[in-house]
């Protein structure tokens, strides 16, 4: 979900390897692959979008498809089995981004609290 006041000519790029896309991403997008991902609990991106920046800041949210919610199977075979996943993150285009699945946590997510008088406070303002 990007609000038309904060960007236009957004683009959904599936990052997955081997990957494929069913739909748009505004009103619901499948992407699957043929490779196993996220082996050891590692993140995994799925995608990427690219805007115009259109001059107002907003939030940029992940909302669950509205046929296949939270749907990702796992690698077993000869029946993969249905994954459950969370929301680390959600964006936020000249702000911070709102919260995502509190079950998640910060630090699951591997980012870890800037102090006020560190560099890593700036590059959090670019997240």
């Amino acid at each position: 979900d990007v609000p038309p006041e904060t960007a236009s000519d957004v683009t959904f790029t599936n990052l997955l390897p081997n990957g494929t896309t069913i739909g748009d991403w505004a009103t619901g997008v499948e992407i699957s692959t043929t490779e196993c991902v996220g082996l050891g609990g590692d993140p995994v991106v799925v995608a990427r979008l690219d805007m115009v920046y259109e001059g107002t800041p907003g939030s940029i949210r992940i909302i669950d498809h509205p046929d296949q919610p939270r749907r990702v199977l796992g690698c077993g075979l000869p029946t993969p089995e249905v994954m459950p996943y969370c929301i680390r993150s959600h964006g936020g285009v000249w702000m911070d981004p709102p919260p995502a699945d509190p079950e998640c946590g910060c630090m699951a997510a591997g980012l870890e609290e800037a102090r006020e008088t560190s560099w890593g406070v700036i590059k959090g303002m670019f997240r």
